[in-house]
């Protein structure tokens, strides 16, 4: 237990390179949140939540 916390027993991640996102990237991301915020309001709740439902879409579309 002494060793607990010690740099020798500190498991050994790798966090994946973020890729640079291009403001043009970033503005067509907000774009279509916006439009899923806009539907969803629209039609009310769906029992799940919007970042699921893109991820939904995204399998069934062959996008993920």
């Amino acid at each position: 237990m002494k060793d607990f916390g010690s740099p020798r027993r500190t498991p050994k991640v790798k966090i994946p390179s973020v890729e640079s996102v291009t403001l043009k990237e970033i503005v067509r991301r907000s774009r279509a949140v916006d439009r899923a915020l806009e539907v969803r309001r629209k039609i009310g709740p769906v029992g799940i939540a919007v970042d699921e439902l893109v991820h939904e879409t995204r399998k069934e579309r062959g996008c993920d």
